[in-house]
């Protein structure tokens, strides 16, 4: 990891190496990013998303 990398940046990096098919991701609102569920969903798992009232979004 640089000194770049963060939570939500390094996120898609750990879905590409963690076999999730068929699995239930879960996280909290800060991971509510369009990217991040469509990769969720490409691997073959679900996911469910803490969001917070006043950050609504639509997601695929």
């Amino acid at each position: 990891m640089n000194s770049k990398d963060n939570e939500i940046t390094t996120l898609p990096k750990l879905l590409e190496i963690i076999n999730l098919k068929g699995s239930i991701v879960t996280a909290d609102a800060m991971y509510c990013q369009k990217d991040s569920c469509k990769q969720i969903t490409k691997a073959g798992a679900d996911y469910v998303l803490a969001l917070k009232r006043n950050h609504i979004v639509r997601l695929p």
